[in-house]
């Protein structure tokens, strides 16, 4: 089985656990083997991001705004159907 992997260019999105009401877009911006560099889309002076990325049953993952309880976390498979908004 293959690995879903980030591609640079592409936007995926998440939501909040807490708030489900509530989606995060980021954009990867680069990529390494080992990491991606990601740009929060909500944000009007975003910075980017360096971000460590772990595999889950196949499907690379990273945690955009830090590891803790509650957490978001942005999987491979959670492309973006609605990137412009």
């Amino acid at each position: 089985m293959e690995t879903q992997r980030f591609k640079t260019g592409t936007i995926y999105e998440t939501r909040l656990l807490t708030d489900w009401d509530i989606v995060l877009r980021y954009e990867i911006v680069k990529r390494t083997e080992k990491s991606v560099w990601i740009k929060d889309l909500k944000s009007k002076n975003a910075r980017v991001k360096r971000c460590g990325v772990k595999v889950f049953s196949g499907v690379e993952t990273i945690y955009p705004e830090g590891r803790y309880s509650l957490c978001p976390i942005l999987d491979a498979g959670k492309v973006s159907k609605n990137p412009g908004i």
